[in-house]
């Protein structure tokens, strides 16, 4: 009971909060209102979720090749 209190709370913190601090649009969010960034920033940004990915896909499928059942995925105990 006291978890779903929770996080009734904390959706309706965050909705006040996103309507407080509202911004522009969506599209303006999306694309960065259209200002340019560096791009070593994007850079950054591409290989932390690229890698981000490839470790977590990759990782568990390579450990599954080896024959490392146990390395297949972050909680999976077979």
């Amino acid at each position: 009971m006291l978890n779903q209190i929770l996080l009734v709370l904390y959706v309706i913190g965050i909705l006040l909060l996103s309507l407080k601090l509202k911004q522009g649009t969506f599209s303006g969010f999306a694309v960065s209102g259209r200002n340019v960034m560096h791009p070593a920033v994007i850079g950054i940004a591409y290989m932390a979720a690229y890698f981000s990915a490839a470790s977590f896909l990759g990782g568990g499928g390579y450990g599954l090749i080896a024959g490392l059942p146990w390395s297949s995925g972050e909680f999976s105990f077979t």
